[in-house]
């Protein structure tokens, strides 16, 4: 699966990592799912703007995360680049470099911007940023958890508990709870 993925294969693609190596709960082990795959996680001091990128070189896959970003950030980040990698990575040596693409609002909308150091296309980001939430908020176990603990997903305290059960923002869960039509922002 490459470019201009639909939003039901890119929750397939996270669905069948999931499955391969048997998680079935929160929060997602994504470091161990780089791992799994032969990616090694590097931890260090990027520009602010950059979130992380992927590097494929000789073989051997390196995903670079910002480690001054908090954690919540820093889990999206990698499982943000593992999309790439799963979505967008063809064959032989290549960059993958993520500045601030997409400017998030509450009510789920996004707004596109170009950077002139971005190595990926505002598309590309799109789906490495679903593929990211279905990887680390997949839908059964979000409603699992949501149906099991009696969440509201319309109360803000429940909100955050269901982010934090899950370790990720409040921003990326509300974001998420409206791909699943679990809310619905009436704009």
């Amino acid at each position: 699966m490459k470019s201009q993925s639909t939003s039901i294969s890119i929750e397939a693609s996270a669905n069948s990592l999931l499955v391969k190596y048997s998680i079935q709960d929160a929060p997602v082990d994504v470091a161990g799912i780089a791992r799994a795959l032969g990616v090694t996680v590097h931890f260090e001091q990027l520009d602010d703007e950059v979130s992380g990128m992927l590097v494929v070189k000789n073989k051997e896959k390196h995903i670079i995360v910002n480690k001054t970003h908090h954690s919540n950030r820093r889990r999206f980040t990698i499982a943000h680049e593992l999309g790439h990698l799963v979505l967008h990575y063809k064959q032989g040596d290549e960059v993958y470099v993520d500045t601030k693409m997409m400017v998030y609002h509450r009510s789920g909308r996004t707004q596109d911007y170009s950077h002139p150091h971005a190595t990926t296309t505002p598309q590309q980001e799109r789906e490495a940023n679903s593929f990211a939430s279905a990887l680390l908020m997949p839908k059964s176990m979000v409603e699992r958890f949501v149906d099991s603990q009696g969440i509201d997903v319309f109360d803000e305290f429940d909100l955050a508990k269901l982010a934090q059960a899950f370790d990720v923002s409040e921003q990326a869960m509300y974001i998420r709870l409206n791909t699943l039509k679990l809310v619905q922002v009436i704009a």
